[in-house]
């Protein structure tokens, strides 16, 4: 299977946990942890009891996770930075908070878990069983870069998608077989080749879940650059830096940087020159000397040094900015 930018090592495929069932909160705790991530379990209630059965199987791309569980617990878990986490409730369900943020997963929709929120599990379902997908942020970004930046950075909070999109449906589809084959014996699709295979169509569900220009690329960078040149021109008395593009496109510097390269073969830096560029002679066409100065407009605009930024302007208008102010001038008297 290929996968675009960074090559990625594909490592076998292993259980991580057996299925066993749990009724002690401390090692159901524990369980957890070992599983997804440091958390804290409380029980609720004083007759609460708790039933957890809960396997996972790492693949080569993809932890796949299959729980059962009831009882009244709330589960806190501190934001996991290197991963994101896919949850989808075959039966019962579960309410997901971050902060003031809260959703109720049930069986028609999915969650996405995104990386750096504190989450809260509870209100759980009679016999809640869920599968969930745990997807290191490494391995996204390798397999579809553009589509990875836009998925990890943008949601601060769990996403719920409807089942009655297609992408969201196929996912929870390959979810749901997965979980299954993972109680089979021979274990098919979680070992070896398949098993790569099965991961890399789970892993696409997903970025064309949350984003549907993932599927195609040319539509991923064309959304990328729309954002950026957006947040280049903008309002029109800002300076935007080359960190508000990136934060706006939702991608790194690094990306945006390559992206101008390989699509409008020039870079960030020079694009936001030019605009500034554009606003200082807008600004000097509009002016005449009684309201400013040539030097006053380059300093408005960024340029520091005014004999570059007078070069500059000579090369692409032809002029130099005082002929600018000057001709303006001469055009009012």
């Amino acid at each position: 299977m290929r996968h675009s930018g960074t090559s990625y090592q594909v490592p076998p495929s292993q259980p991580v946990l057996a299925p066993i069932t749990i009724t002690d909160p401390d090692e159901a705790s524990s369980a957890f942890e070992a599983a997804y991530a440091p958390n804290f379990l409380t029980m609720l209630g004083r007759a609460s009891r708790l039933e957890l059965r809960l396997a996972t199987s790492r693949l080569p791309l993809i932890d796949v996770g299959a729980v059962e569980i009831s009882g009244n617990i709330r589960l806190e878990a501190p934001p996991p930075r290197s991963c994101c986490v896919v949850l989808h409730p075959r039966r019962g369900g579960v309410t997901i908070s971050a902060g003031r943020e809260s959703v109720r997963v049930s069986p028609d929709k999915l969650a996405f878990l995104p990386p750096g929120a504190r989450l809260r599990y509870e209100d759980w379902g009679p016999d809640t069983e869920l599968t969930t997908l745990r997807i290191d942020n490494s391995v996204l970004s390798s397999y579809q870069p553009l589509a990875a930046e836009h998925v990890l950075r943008e949601p601060v909070a769990p996403l719920l998608v409807d089942l009655r999109d297609d992408a969201a449906r196929v996912l929870a589809w390959v979810m749901r077989l997965l979980a299954l084959e993972m109680r089979q014996p021979s274990g098919t699709l979680t070992k070896g080749v398949m098993a790569e295979h099965v991961s890399g169509l789970a892993l696409s569900g997903l970025l064309s879940t949350l984003d549907p220009d993932a599927a195609d690329p040319v539509s991923a960078r064309s959304r990328v650059l729309r954002r950026a040149l957006a947040a280049a021109e903008g309002d029109e008395y800002t300076l935007p830096s080359l960190a508000d593009l990136a934060k706006a496109a939702a991608v790194s510097v690094r990306t945006l940087q390559e992206l101008f390269r390989t699509e409008l073969q020039t870079t960030p830096t020079a694009y936001l020159r030019q605009v500034r560029l554009r606003r200082a002679h807008q600004e000097l066409v509009r002016n005449d000397f009684s309201r400013t100065t040539t030097e006053a407009v380059a300093q408005r605009w960024g340029f520091t040094n005014y004999g570059r930024f007078a070069r500059l302007y000579r090369t692409h208008y032809g002029v130099s900015p005082s002929a600018t102010l000057k001709r303006v001038n001469s055009e009012m008297l």
